[in-house]
């Protein structure tokens, strides 16, 4: 059977969170127009002051862990330990997986492949500096080099 049925979001930051925006907003969007069509729908992003762990939102389940940095790798280990049925995505079984790159990726592809689809809003080239010396030249690399590269056979 060919029908989606599920699908997991990756975002820093959920429409919730006190830095929110446009791209978060977006992507709750579109998971609240997936779950109305009954795909079951999973956000992980990070945790803020006050967030519950766990929350549905227009039908989308969000898991929240880690910081502004730590999302990162909290979200890499629950993929992978997804994968082997341990976690806190232990019971998602995505068909499709977003990994929204503000900035920097989830680096999905390692945990998921080729079901993985990038969704990039918008380059940081010249916001990379005000991170500071080091983190922006490194944040650069990742979004223009590592990325691309990793994910050149994903859409």
């Amino acid at each position: 059977d060919p029908r989606l049925r599920s699908v997991l979001l990756l975002c820093w930051r959920d429409t919730g969170h006190p830095q929110g925006g446009g791209s978060e907003a977006y992507l709750q969007r579109i998971g609240a127009c997936l779950a109305d069509d009954g795909v079951n729908v999973t956000l992980r992003t990070a945790r803020y002051p006050g967030a519950a762990r766990r929350e549905i939102v227009d039908g989308v389940q969000i898991s929240r862990a880690g910081g502004p940095y730590s999302v990162y790798i909290w979200a890499g280990l629950a993929m992978v330990a997804s994968r082997v049925g341990l976690g806190p995505l232990r019971r998602v079984r995505p068909d499709v997986v977003v990994d929204t790159q503000n900035g920097l990726p989830f680096l999905a592809r390692l945990a998921f492949g080729r079901r993985v689809a990038v969704l990039v809003h918008h380059c940081h080239r010249e916001l990379w500096p005000v991170a500071g010396p080091m983190k922006g030249r490194i944040g650069w690399f990742v979004e223009s080099k590592l990325s691309p590269r990793l994910h050149r056979r994903n859409q």
